[in-house]
């Protein structure tokens, strides 16, 4: 089950404040809508209308649609709002989504998608905006103007709340998203008793060094196990990475695979990159993300976007 923290309240208690900021906006949410799987790079999405006298919620995600890490903060989070009453088939709230899609963007574009999505918040004016992933956390919310009062919830924040802007924000809180990296040794241990070598295979994004600054210590904390990392977001390497695993390793950990390109520039489809990595590594291949089991990785301690979202 994923462990998450919050700041200003309990995990278990950032729904009911939720639920409070849009009860003094007036009633109730949630809904089972399927995301706009067309809808381009920052490209805002309105889904259902349900009139002036309700609240609005905006949601800025730093991904595209299609990703299952954000279909699973979309539907965890639609049904933790419908758990407190919210639903957009009742018509009790209104929820607006901006994708910034930033996994296909270059990092020197993501101040203007942030920009873009500040331009759009004011232009409907909610009043909740939800950031989910580092990208629009870094964009939207570390930039946000100062006097304005406007309520935010962050999901799925990588690093520490006190390495941002928004620390000392009182209008703000939100859900930490924590790879569980004892647990994936303690995995390794009780599935594959045999390990005791681990590669830790990932792109080279700022979430994969967010993580690793974080947490990428704990993996070596087991004496029992090693662990190295190889992070990099070129598919030649990413294969060599792999080959090597299959000499001198006893199983790949897979972190974030998102962000890898081939030698042309072009990106890598992930499950085209996964299907590769399962079918030629000759070690089992795990994950600490659910997509990476989703996308044929053999299991793990894995955190899901559900359950970010929900939270």
């Amino acid at each position: 089950m994923h462990r998450s923290r919050n700041i200003n309240v309990r995990p278990i208690m950032l729904v009911a404040m939720l639920f409070l900021m849009l009860s003094l906006a007036a009633c109730s949410s949630g809904g089972d809508e399927e995301p706009d799987t067309d809808s381009g790079q920052s490209s805002p999405t309105p889904v259902a209308v349900a009139g002036d006298d309700v609240p609005t919620l905006l949601v800025v995600h730093s991904y595209h649609p299609t990703y299952s890490w954000s279909q699973g903060l979309y539907h965890g989070m639609l049904e933790g709002l419908a758990d407190y009453g919210y639903s957009t088939h009742a018509k009790t709230i209104n929820i607006v989504y901006f994708w910034m899609d930033t996994k296909t963007a270059s990092p020197e574009e993501f101040s203007a998608l942030g920009l873009q999505a500040q331009e759009y918040a004011r232009k409907i004016n909610p009043d909740i905006i939800v950031v989910t992933d580092n990208n629009a956390i870094d964009h939207v919310l570390d930039t946000w103007p100062a006097d304005d009062d406007t309520p935010f919830v962050f999901i799925g924040l990588n690093d520490e709340v006190s390495d941002h802007e928004m620390a000392n924000n009182p209008n703000v809180t939100g859900v930490l998203e924590r790879i569980h990296a004892t647990q994936t040794l303690e995995w390794i241990q009780m599935v594959l008793p045999e390990s005791n070598h681990v590669m830790f295979l990932s792109d080279d994004s700022p979430s994969t060094n967010a993580v690793i600054d974080l947490d990428g210590y704990k993996f070596n904390e087991t004496p029992e196990i090693t662990t190295e990392f190889r992070i990099t977001s070129d598919y030649d390497a990413w294969q060599a990475a792999v080959q090597e695993a299959n000499a001198e390793y006893d199983v790949i950990v897979v972190g974030i695979n998102q962000t890898v390109h081939n030698s042309d520039g072009s990106r890598v489809d992930p499950l085209t990159l996964m299907t590769w990595t399962v079918e030629n590594s000759e070690v089992p291949v795990i994950g600490v993300w659910d997509l990476v089991v989703l996308d044929g990785g053999l299991g793990g301690a894995v955190i899901s976007g559900d359950t970010q979202g929900y939270m």
